[in-house]
């Protein structure tokens, strides 16, 4: 009888980790391997002297099914739960489209993507796209909706990069994010960085100094630093970053005749490779 009992507690251990995404990853299933393995082993036990451990081992286990992202167990971590209830706080607030809700909704996303601590880069990108699809909800894009980026909207790019995040942990699960994400996360970057740096045409003489200097500085690094699978969006974050930086400086010091001649031939590159990369959707 007590083989049974312990068969179908292991069984209906293992079926809830394997049937739900946050406990179905590597770290959890081998804590559960090891938990499997004490259980078996006090059975061997004389007399009632398992019974204990089976019984801890289980408290355990149901500790670790309630707080696996907070031991480490979860296929997101505590600080990627809490990005992601405030995400989602964000977006409910945003459902209504009138434009105070969606101002809101913003200043929820910004401190984190000022300082987003803990979380990795790909985090900070699902936070710029969702901003970035409010903003130009708002109107507030420094860039003309010409066909520079595949026709799709930061919201549902957004979407699918959260998709990602919440799930790349999760045995079996396989990656969504392919050229066309990439490239409207590069598109994203760049409304941004352009919206910290001063409006107008470059020069003649230098913008006054503020915070806007190192925002920018700070927006570009964190844009060479992204990770770039496909080789065509990799080109356009290639010549974007020091189309970006000659921009910035520029600003700080009036631009030169080498560094306009310069600005003029990176911007054909940047136009160029985003044809590239644009091209196969909007063949579709």
């Amino acid at each position: 009888m007590v083989d049974v009992a312990l068969a179908a507690i292991l069984i209906g251990m293992w079926t809830v980790a394997v049937l739900i995404p946050g406990t179905r990853n590597v770290r959890f299933l081998a804590g559960l391997a090891a938990a499997s393995v004490v259980m078996l082993a006090s059975h061997l036990l004389p007399g009632a002297a398992g019974l204990p451990v089976r019984i801890g081992t289980v408290a355990l286990v149901v500790i670790a099914f309630l707080f696996a992202d907070r031991v480490g167990l979860g296929s997101m971590t505590w600080a990627e739960e809490t990005a992601d209830r405030l995400l989602t706080r964000a977006s409910r607030k945003a459902e209504s489209g009138e434009p105070n809700d969606l101002r809101v909704a913003i200043a929820l996303l910004d401190p984190v993507i000022a300082e987003p601590g803990p979380l990795d880069e790909c985090w900070r990108v699902a936070f710029r796209l969702q901003r970035r699809a409010w903003l130009t909800r708002l109107g507030m894009s420094p860039l003309p909706p010409s066909g520079r980026t595949p026709a799709e909207s930061f919201r549902v790019i957004a979407v699918r990069w959260l998709t990602n995040l919440r799930l790349r942990r999760t045995i079996g699960y396989r990656s969504t994010i392919g050229p066309l994400e990439e490239a409207v996360a590069l598109r994203a970057y760049f409304e941004d960085i352009r919206t910290v740096l001063p409006a107008g045409p470059l020069g003649p003489e230098p913008v006054t100094r503020g915070p806007w200097i190192e925002e920018g500085r700070r927006a570009i690094a964190e844009l060479a630093a992204l990770e770039v699978r496909d080789p065509g969006a990799r080109t356009v974050q290639e010549t974007l970053v020091p189309l970006l930086e000659l921009e910035l400086e520029s600003h700080l010091t009036a631009p030169t005749v080498e560094g306009a001649m310069r600005y003029a031939r990176l911007s054909t590159e940047v136009n160029e490779a985003w044809t590239v990369v644009q091209a196969p959707f909007q063949a579709r």
